[in-house]
């Protein structure tokens, strides 16, 4: 939706929709991550309660936690890529 929003602000030359947007996809990728990132630190768990075998599950769970803190670095440059491929 970010590419649609802003390449239609962009061409109305309306600049400040864009901020607008822009933070407003920031706001939603903060709720977005702080959600999914309680269910992805209990991965372990919930893997083990769908039956998944406990080695692999501690393993899953182990790599997907140091995976974690890298995330929101990429939900932020998916949304300045959008922005500035709408332009």
């Amino acid at each position: 939706a970010m590419d649609t929003l802003c390449s239609q602000a962009f061409g109305a030359s309306q600049s400040s929709k864009m901020g607008t947007y822009s933070l407003t996809g920031l706001t939603v990728i903060s709720f977005v991550f702080l959600s999914s990132s309680i269910l992805i630190w209990n991965a372990s768990p919930l893997l083990i309660a769908l039956g998944q075998p406990i080695e692999v599950s501690q393993m899953a769970g182990d790599f997907i936690r140091w995976y974690l803190p890298g995330v929101p670095f990429l939900y932020v440059y998916e949304l300045i890529r959008k922005v500035c491929q709408s332009r």
